[in-house]
């Protein structure tokens, strides 16, 4: 069954009308026809199946007739991300997106690439939500993974004042997140319900950011002895996350 975008779905028996790029594409690029059944979901949780009602210019009547609600996460997960270079953003937000990844935080640091014009980034930002939402339709989540606009390391840091707990992932760190979350929670292991992951862009952070992140109350902690891209690392670190912290059944 083929999923399709639509802004709210409705209850059971209700009718809707699915339109723009999802409409063409269900009418022209897949030639659905009157009466097929196609599955809906619309990025908050809901999910939808209907029947094709019919079709007029530009727009898809269809008819709901099963709704469902996807269960929330026990962790929420946000990725504070240095912004990448070419498409490797593109692909880091693909990947997260399908992972469940609550939000993606992206900004510039030090060693990030030139700030773009802010048309530029605006454009971008829409790319990746557009990247997130095909990704959501293709893993079949219930909720389509939020993406920030782009901003600064300090910025960044400051976002993290809500999460219950805050990760950042250095390179120059020695220590893995299993013995850092020890020494920092020597009590009892942390059950947070807000999780931020930080993550720099090629090359890493500067140790004054990683200082600065420090304290501010971010947990530093390295990914192991290998040296990953910075795409990878921004996957690994999300997955350990959610294992760690139940997100991964």
């Amino acid at each position: 069954m083929r999923y399709f975008h639509l802004e709210k779905i409705p209850n059971a028996g209700s009718p809707a009308v699915v339109t723009g790029s999802e409409a063409r594409h269900m009418s022209q690029s897949l030639r659905l026809k009157t009466g097929d059944v196609i599955g809906l979901y619309d990025g908050s949780g809901r999910k939808g199946r209907a029947r094709i009602a019919g079709f007029s210019e530009g727009r898809v009547r269809v008819e709901i007739t099963e709704v469902s609600v996807a269960p929330e996460s026990f962790v929420q997960i946000t990725a504070a991300l240095g912004i990448l270079k070419g498409k490797k953003m593109d692909r880091v937000i693909r990947s997260l997106a399908e992972l469940g990844v609550f939000r993606a935080a992206p900004f510039f640091s030090r060693r990030s690439a030139r700030v773009p014009v802010k048309g530029r980034m605006e454009s971008k930002k829409e790319r990746w939500e557009k990247i997130a939402r095909e990704a959501m339709k293709q893993s079949r989540g219930g909720r389509m993974m939020e993406i920030g606009p782009p901003g600064d390391f300090q910025g960044a840091l400051d976002a993290g004042r809500t999460c219950d707990l805050k990760l950042i992932f250095w390179e120059e760190e020695k220590t893995g997140l299993g013995q850092a979350l020890e020494a920092a929670f020597p009590q009892a292991p942390p059950r947070p319900r807000t999780v931020m992951v930080m993550l720099g862009p090629e090359g890493g952070f500067e140790k004054d950011e990683a200082d600065m992140a420090r304290r501010k109350g971010f947990v530093p902690a390295s990914l192991g002895p290998r040296i990953l891209k910075a795409e990878t690392a921004a996957i690994a670190a999300c997955v350990l996350a959610q294992h760690l912290f139940g997100d991964m059944g």
